[in-house]
């Protein structure tokens, strides 16, 4: 888990709302996740100190460095458009059976799997785009908070789950089961999948040189005999279509 200390995850019914809290590192005070300040790689997806603690610190920096945010910027800015470009090809190269916005708008509620809040709620990949696996269709997309969305990040959500509180862990397994049955998988098959995904990420030259789904990779590669989800012949067919035009 990139050498994170596992920690839990706490989830405090405030007037009937789910609220996820964390530890301030500095005044050991819980707070709630909006009081830390964002941070990708960070614990949950923030900073480890609140933003009352970490104020001073941070007025001091940008009076001695009153010009880093444009610097930093500019500084990186073909890195920062070059990951965007690498995503994008990924997600247009893996299978697409629904986009993002309408598997929101078929939805009749929408409110996080882990947490059950409803408040800034994003549609997660379940095995990352980046991992070069999996793809945007119903057996790869989960409702989470922001907030579990960036601490979850680009790792296996398998071992994500393990640092998540009992009651969660709970929900993580459920989600997990109805995404199995989906992809035409028993819950301990479908673990195998996507930690084989992880295990075997592939660029953006690797998804376009072989565009099969992964679920059909990996029977491929372990030898196990099963019948492929519905969405896995309909990409096949128009994979030869295209062949055929072109040749």
């Amino acid at each position: 888990m990139r050498g994170r200390t596992p920690k839990v995850i706490i989830y405090v019914d405030t007037d009937g709302v789910a609220c996820v809290c964390r530890i301030c590192n500095a005044c050991k005070e819980m707070k709630s996740l909006e009081s830390f300040s964002r941070q990708n790689n960070g614990f949950m997806g923030r900073v480890s100190r609140c933003k009352e603690c970490i104020k001073p610190i941070s007025r001091a920096f940008y009076k001695r460095n009153p010009n880093y945010r444009k610097d930093h910027y500019r500084r990186n800015k073909n890195v920062i458009a070059r990951k965007r470009e690498i995503r994008n090809g990924l997600e247009r190269s893996l299978p697409m059976k629904i986009r993002v916005k309408t598997f929101e708008e078929r939805s009749k509620i929408i409110s996080c799997q882990i947490s059950g809040t409803k408040e800034d709620v994003v549609v997660d990949h379940f095995i990352a785009i980046g991992v070069g696996h999996g793809g945007t269709y119903v057996g790869n997309l989960v409702f989470l908070s922001r907030d579990l969305n960036s601490y979850k990040g680009a790792i296996n959500p398998f071992e994500w789950a393990k640092s998540l509180c009992e009651e969660a862990q709970k929900k993580f397994d459920n989600v997990a089961c109805d995404l199995a049955l989906i992809n035409g998988l028993t819950p301990s098959e479908f673990e195998k999948y996507v930690t084989w995904c992880y295990e075997n990420p592939r660029d953006l030259v690797d998804v376009k040189a072989d565009q099969r789904s992964s679920i059909e990779l990996w029977r491929e590669r372990t030898g196990l005999l099963f019948p492929l989800p519905k969405f896995v012949y309909e990409r096949n067919i128009k994979i030869q279509e295209k062949k055929r035009r072109r040749s």
